[in-house]
């Protein structure tokens, strides 16, 4: 007859051949010796279409105003350009001439740049509500 161990209760006896590792459900050098359970689909689960529970909600999609503003300020840079070029015979440079083109016309291109932004989200805005 085997004596208890201090590990195991006054009830318990250790077994002989097997560790105290193996009899309280631990594992043996970092495996289980149960493999893991296939989840299986519950029986009276409800069943649904993916019609019923799709969200038919839609993304609005809003333009990026500062993408919109440089591009109106590169098409008013490269209008001061090719304005700077065409004149001959002035009393002021050409690279002056073409600082005050730009910063005139690429102001002008930002601010249309930003109003075509902002006409463009009106529109999507609108889509939005009767879509």
């Amino acid at each position: 007859m085997s004596t208890p161990s201090p590990e195991h209760g006054p009830g318990e006896a250790e077994q002989p051949g097997r560790s105290a590792e193996s009899t309280s459900g631990g594992s043996r050098n970092g495996q289980h010796r149960v493999p893991p359970r296939e989840p299986q689909p519950a029986a009276d689960a409800p069943v649904a279409r993916v019609a019923d529970v799709a969200d038919h909600s839609r993304v609005r999609r809003a333009p990026r105003y500062g993408r919109f503003g440089i591009v109106g300020f590169l098409v008013g840079a490269l209008l001061s350009l090719v304005l700077a070029l065409v004149p001959d015979g002035l009393e002021i440079s050409r690279g002056a001439l073409f600082l005050v083109l730009l910063l005139a016309l690429g102001t002008a291109g930002v601010f249309a740049g930003l109003t075509w932004a902002l006409v463009a989200d009106r529109r999507s805005l609108r889509r939005t509500r009767q879509g």
